[in-house]
């Protein structure tokens, strides 16, 4: 599943890399070809730092640098960051998030790599047109001795993952991706030149 999910953008890259050696530089194919390059480029660099994350947290080497952090305002920033794929397919965005801050602590850089990959999936995984909701919540201490915690939901009317696929998708190098693109319609997918 790994070797198919990093030979995916190479394909497009070699093919554009092919059809530059024939063009000039400003023919617009060229821009193009240059766009997609650069676009599959930083898929693989995802890819692969996901591989060096997975590899350091399974060997218990990841360190998390906690601060506190304003979830409010990084949900916002995720969600400006991932608008383009929403405004390409159409899709909508509801947000319930506080207009003050709300702190939390954890790893900023962590915390947005979460944030992106789940309004990343939501876009990816969500038809055309769609809908992804977004809340944060802060939600009361319970039991008196715990503090009260942050809640983040995100919730989108994609196909969403079938429970025997859910052991599936907490597993390091597996994932349900693939196997749920697949059942798409080939003109359902992104445009990926």
């Amino acid at each position: 599943m790994l070797g198919h999910e990093l030979r995916n953008p190479l394909a497009p890259i070699r093919n554009a890399v092919h059809l530059l050696g024939s063009l000039e530089y400003g023919d617009p194919l060229f821009v193009k070809c240059r766009a997609m390059i650069e676009k599959q480029s930083r898929h693989i660099t995802r890819l692969v730092d996901d591989l060096l994350d997975v590899s350091r947290i399974t060997q218990g080497k990841i360190q998390l640098r906690l601060e506190s952090v304003d979830l409010a305002a990084a949900v916002r920033h995720a969600a400006s960051a991932t608008e383009h794929e929403r405004a390409r397919t159409g899709q909508s965005l509801e947000m319930g998030v506080p207009e003050g801050p709300m702190w939390v602590r954890a790893d900023a850089a962590r915390l947005d790599q979460i944030l992106a990959n789940l309004l990343g999936n939501a876009a990816k995984f969500t038809p055309d047109g769609g809908h992804i909701w977004v809340r944060v919540e802060r939600e009361s201490a319970r039991d008196g001795g715990r503090p009260a915690s942050a809640v983040l939901r995100v919730r989108d009317d994609g196909l969403g993952i079938e429970l025997q696929d859910l052991a599936v998708a907490e597993r390091p190098v597996r994932s349900p991706d693939a196997d749920i693109l697949a059942q798409r319609d080939p003109r359902d997918r992104p445009d990926d030149e």
